[in-house]
């Protein structure tokens, strides 16, 4: 038998002070579940899952990707209590709160710059006779949803342009079918978005960047949330899923990490390769900044999708990494 020195026993005793002592230092992993959809506007959620960001601050994050994920249906996975937290367009965020359903703001998500590829624009058929807002009227344009961000900002664009709106026509129409609807004849314009766009190639032309041109600055269309119940019981998940947001936004929008970016898309959404190569890339933002979403909620009122004014910075979460 070989019995253990006492160096030998105090080199161990010490080996495990340190396990526990460091078991005791790490954040307890905080489950959580969160909705998004895959889409060039919304994979913020799929790159923190691959870059680790969500581990780096404690989080077992499950992402439930859902292949329609308009902002509405998304609040209501949110308030039915089927996720934790979901990312939605500001729009449906306020109509939410218009129904009664408050609903509060944790990190930014997708933010349009001026300065920024145009991932999402009014478009006409390439051999189209439309060259300029005018032209429209009259006719039919194409819109993913009635009440959402393209509507709206596709109904700012044209105004701004000298259409008359009271003679336009919205319809609702899926972006996948909208260059072929342009190219046959359906509708006279559509806002497509990536990847659609790109996949379009030369057979759409853009007639307005509505996004980008329509606010004239930067602004803010998608936001991370949950119930205000769920941040007053748990707002250290909150707190840490705003940190990493930040983190994942400030690596996304570096252009340098565009390929791998691109790889995370091909990943998550099945984006073709030769279309990854080509398409645009979104925007996150960094932290909430209420003024950069006024403007579209200004025009959403405006344009009949909201009813009720609706001041971003009274849905901003006390756990959200806000500059304004």
């Amino acid at each position: 038998m070989r019995f253990l020195r006492s160096s030998d026993v105090v080199r161990a005793a010490v080996a495990f002070a340190v396990v526990l002592v460091a078991s005791a230092q790490a954040p307890a992993p905080l489950a959580m579940k969160i909705a998004t959809s895959p889409q060039a506007a919304t994979a913020e959620a799929y790159v923190a899952l691959e870059l680790g960001t969500f581990k780096k601050y404690g989080l077992d994050v499950q992402v439930e990707s859902l292949a329609k994920g308009a902002g509405s249906a998304v609040a209501g996975i949110v308030v039915s209590k089927s996720a934790d937290v979901g990312e939605a367009d500001i729009i449906a965020i306020c109509a939410a709160a218009e129904h009664g359903i408050p609903l509060s703001l944790l990190a930014a998500s997708n933010v349009y710059l001026p300065t920024s590829v145009p991932i999402n624009v009014l478009a006409v058929a390439s051999n189209s006779t439309i060259h300029s807002a005018k032209d429209l009227n009259g006719k039919v344009v194409a819109a993913p949803s009635l009440e959402g961000p393209a509507k709206i900002s596709a109904a700012k664009w044209l105004d701004d342009h000298g259409a008359d709106l009271s003679t336009i026509k919205f319809i609702e129409m899926p972006v996948v079918t909208m260059a072929a609807a342009l190219q046959n004849g359906t509708v006279a314009a559509g806002m497509i978005s990536e990847p659609a766009l790109t996949v379009a190639g030369d057979t759409v032309r853009i007639l307005g960047r509505s996004y980008q041109d329509g606010y004239g600055k930067a602004f803010q269309v998608s936001y991370w949330f949950a119930t205000p119940e769920w941040v007053k019981a748990n707002p250290e998940a909150a707190r840490r899923f705003a940190l990493a947001m930040r983190d994942t936004a400030q690596w996304t929008n570096d252009p340098k990490n565009a390929e791998r970016y691109g790889q995370f898309l091909q990943k998550y959404a099945h984006f073709p390769d030769e279309v990854i190569k080509k398409m645009g890339r979104a925007a996150y933002g960094v932290s909430i900044d209420t003024s950069l979403a006024q403007p579209l909620i200004d025009a959403g009122i405006k344009y009949k999708s909201l009813h009720k004014e609706c001041p971003a910075k009274d849905f901003v979460s006390p756990t959200a990494l806000s500059s304004r």
